[in-house]
């Protein structure tokens, strides 16, 4: 393979990169047959946002590597067509105007969102903003940095930034919470009805990245404590007046009492462990988007390409990213040597090796034996909220089943597996 047909491919493999439904290499696994995921995701966070004459809010997660900033992409383009629900999609990326080191607010929260949604709405009306974030100036003066706001500045970005300025806007707010909510209210309220003059339907609010906020080793129970405190039902976050989407860490589905749309794996084997026909062929697919049949002959050679590409799917687990991963490990490698390969398989997984505690050991055998979670009390559900954000706990569906499972290289732990 030449080194520019390598530089190429490699280049289209990229697992970090969310694809677009309109990307050639875009799979949508869930509209092949055999429903490899359980259902058509974007579908359902579409349909009650489609037929419901109120504000909806739907809360929605997946593992790492499951491809969530994928469906929703899927989502977002279906909600904004002009032929079905027409709505003004603000698509925010919640790692741009949040800090995910540290516990997050549900002031913060809120600005994102009105800040977001107002520049989304100006840039569709063709209307420029008079004064940005006009009616939460008084909030945003405790933030002020030294000379104060300049035009084009975007006070979410600039508290994300800024830890001292962010404490002081939260002091601000703190005593006046429900004041500062309702002014957020009316402002959505406001543009919703521009965004309809505008000629849409209405605005729908998509916070994506959430589900990936963990904090840092020292503070992460106080950052899901945080996350659950914005996202809880009932929530200003949860409550606005359009229609939002609010992504969310897995392990928050152990304790929020309200629905999570739960984005799992594919199932490349059945709950017994038996390959699943089409799991393994939505995979397939993913692998030949990305790159066609000759180029993989000359990858993997001709002989050895589908026994190379089946052990891929295998070790991947059903894991979009990891299969996209491997792929550009063997387009790096090449001349791909067998332990080379060999290398690429045995890295999967191995960083949340090093994250598994002696003392979960028990429990993820039981939950291999079991398929499910069922933890038997708070010390459990804590690890199991530690597991679920780390990736070593993978969840699947199909046929309306639910299970879950432990990573394939945390299964050769020893006295988690007995299989051989």
């Amino acid at each position: 393979m030449d080194r520019t047909t390598r530089r190429k491919y490699y280049n289209l493999c990229d697992p970090e990169e969310a694809l677009a439904p309109s990307d050639p290499r875009c799979v949508d696994v869930d509209a092949l047959a055999g429903g490899a995921r359980g259902a058509r995701w974007a579908a359902a966070l579409a349909q009650g946002i489609e037929l419901s004459d109120r504000p909806v809010c739907e809360l929605f997660t997946g593992l790492p590597g499951a491809g969530v900033t994928t469906e929703l992409l899927r989502l977002a383009a279906r909600l904004r067509d002009g032929q079905g629900a027409n709505l003004l999609v603000v698509h925010i990326d919640a790692h741009e105007v949040l800090d995910f080191s540290r516990p997050i607010e549900t002031p913060e929260v809120l600005l994102a969102v009105l800040q977001r949604t107002e520049e989304a709405v100006a840039a569709a009306t063709e209307s420029p903003m008079k004064e940005r974030l006009r009616r939460l100036q008084r909030w945003l003066a405790a933030a002020e940095p030294e000379g104060g706001w300049a035009s084009d500045e975007r006070p979410a970005e600039s508290l994300r930034a800024s830890p001292d300025a962010r404490a002081r806007f939260h002091t601000r707010v703190a005593p006046e919470l429900s004041r500062f909510v309702d002014e957020v209210r009316d402002e959505l309220v406001l543009l919703n009805e521009r965004a309809r003059r505008g000629g849409r339907s209405g605005v729908v609010v998509i916070l994506d990245g959430l589900e990936k906020l963990r904090g840092m080793s020292a503070n992460r129970r106080e950052v899901l404590d945080s996350v659950e405190r914005v996202l809880v039902r009932g929530a200003p976050a949860t409550t606005l007046p359009v229609h939002v989407v609010l992504t969310t860490p897995p392990a928050l589905t152990l304790r929020l009492d309200g629905p999570v749309r739960f984005l799992p794996m594919i199932a490349v084997a059945d709950r017994d462990g038996r390959r699943n026909e089409q799991g393994y062929a939505a995979a397939l697919e993913i692998v030949r988007r990305r790159v066609p049949d000759e180029i993989l002959d000359d990858i993997f050679g001709a002989e050895a390409q589908a026994g190379h590409i089946e052990q891929m799917i295998h070790t991947s687990a059903g894991c979009p990213r990891d299969v996209v991963r491997l792929l550009r490990d063997c387009i790096a490698a090449q001349p791909l040597r067998e332990a080379e390969f060999r290398r690429s398989l045995a890295e999967v997984g191995e960083a949340q090796l090093s994250l598994v505690p002696e003392s979960a050991i028990p429990l993820l055998s039981r939950i291999h034996r079991t398929k499910a979670l069922a933890p038997t009390g708070p010390e459990e559900r804590e690890i199991l909220e530690r597991l679920l954000s780390d990736g070593v706990l993978l969840r699947y569906q199909q046929d309306g089943e639910v299970w879950y499972d432990v990573l394939p290289a945390v299964r050769r732990l020893p006295g988690v597996s007995t299989e051989r």
